[in-house]
């Protein structure tokens, strides 16, 4: 099944090999607040609910998410330009993680936001950017390729 980059249909699991060699980025929807402590706050869009929801109680329409000082450094680096392996040796050099301890963190944490819609990947095989032909986009949630 086929999904934009940033579906949240439920998906098979992305490979493990596909998500290494993969360069993330960010839902562009979200908006992002940098607190005074340099930490993260994500603002995402809600969808509007019916008329009669509206009627009966002021839902909100936005979602917030406080990440703390690893998860901002992270987001911060998911902007399409820096390969999964360049975040893990940030992590490393920022963060004094083992390589091992990197990816694994690394790994976990963009599942989890790729899962709520957050994150997509893109697989590029020697192409400068994301819009440049040779590019494949991976959805969000699952390992289907989309030519970009």
């Amino acid at each position: 099944m086929r999904i934009g980059p940033f579906g949240r249909r439920e998906q098979p699991k992305q490979g493990t090999r596909d998500l290494l060699r993969s360069y993330p980025l960010r839902n562009p929807l979200v908006q992002t607040k940098v607190k005074e402590n340099g930490e993260i706050q994500l603002e995402i869009p809600l969808k509007k609910p019916s008329r009669w929801v509206r009627l009966l109680a002021s839902p909100p329409e936005k979602k917030v998410i406080e990440l703390d000082k690893l998860g901002s450094f992270v987001w911060n680096r998911c902007d399409g330009n820096h390969s999964f392996e360049e975040i893990v040796d940030d992590m490393v050099n920022e963060f004094k993680f083992t390589k091992a301890e990197a990816r694994v963190s690394l790994t976990a944490f963009l599942k989890n936001l790729a899962e709520k819609g957050l994150m997509a990947f893109f697989l590029r095989d020697q192409a400068p950017s994301r819009d440049a032909p040779g590019a494949e986009q991976v959805g969000a949630t699952d390992g289907t390729r989309q030519d970009g």
